[in-house]
């Protein structure tokens, strides 16, 4: 099975604002990065399409995948930052911020997910993907969920994963064998 890792286009969002699963609109540079994404991908339609739910994602899958093969998927949303969500990150009480930054993987923000919530609902996710009948599979969806699948693909520690670049607009393509994964490429812009 190829799986496409496709990471939403640049958003429409002032520096320095904290976003995981805030709705936000795509930037104004959607099209150029639409024509980009669309000569990455192979030539042909996938069997099946997730999107994450937010606008960002389902905009751009609406863009590449036929209408009828599109599965909006809430579990491949990124990390919810709780009371954080659309706060600028130098107005967040800095205590607060220090705590969550020393364990990013068990301390939540406040009324927010851990990293490690985030992971084993990625995971899930995943684990049921990987026994779909498909050839071919594009997922539309956030830096931290492609981050994720591929912690879960090369058996890493979650944290190991922020060395990874995941540029807007970016690819990254698993390839499941019967027997083994291997990873095609990462952050193809």
């Amino acid at each position: 099975m190829e799986i496409y890792l496709i990471h939403h286009t640049s958003l429409q969002v002032p520096p320095g604002l904290c976003y995981g699963q805030l709705d936000l609109e795509p930037g104004e540079s959607f099209e150029d990065e639409l024509d980009r994404i669309r000569y990455m991908l192979p030539d042909k339609d996938p069997d099946i399409c997730y999107t994450s739910p937010l606008t960002s994602c389902r905009e751009l899958a609406k863009s590449i995948c036929p209408a009828g093969i599109i599965n909006t998927e809430n579990r491949i949303m990124d990390l919810d930052y709780g009371t954080w969500e659309g706060q600028y990150w130098d107005h967040i009480e800095q205590d607060r911020l220090e705590v969550w930054l020393h364990d990013l993987m068990h301390t939540p923000p406040p009324e927010g997910e851990t990293y490690h919530n985030m992971n084993e609902r990625v995971a899930g996710f995943w684990e049921e993907l990987q026994e779909l009948p498909a050839t071919r599979v594009f997922i539309v969806t956030h830096a931290g969920v492609i981050r994720s699948i591929l912690a879960h693909c090369l058996n890493l520690p979650f944290q190991k994963t922020f060395t990874f670049e995941i540029d807007f607009s970016s690819i990254t393509q698993v390839l499941l064998h019967s027997n083994h994964i291997k990873i095609g490429y990462v952050n193809r812009t």
